[in-house]
């Protein structure tokens, strides 16, 4: 049996809502909370026992491949902190709009 690496587990664990994405040329958990924002989670391929996790959380009301602002990060050591932090980021910025 295939071994599952850290971050297919972890993109499970998250939900249907999540996917594995090429983010600037590294596997990342992806989540769209709606058009005008996205979740991107890096750190799970570390070979660390406590991963640190990054969460960041971009503005992407000028197209999906624009990532012209992050809106927040968030470093969390860990995958289960980063499990327990993050549906508080997702309600925080599930109905994001930009000012403009």
């Amino acid at each position: 049996m295939k071994r599952k690496r850290r971050i297919e587990v972890l993109a499970e664990d998250l939900g249907e809502a999540y996917s594995i994405q090429i983010i600037d040329g590294v596997d990342c958990v992806y989540r769209k909370l709606n058009k005008f924002c996205d979740v991107e989670i890096s750190g799970a391929l570390s070979r660390k026992k406590v991963p640190e996790m990054m969460v960041c959380v971009w503005d992407i009301s000028r197209g999906e491949t624009y990532r012209s602002r992050s809106l927040e990060y968030f470093w969390f050591a860990g995958i289960d902190v980063l499990k327990k932090e993050l549906p508080g980021i997702i309600e925080k910025y599930k109905d994001y709009k930009p000012e403009n």
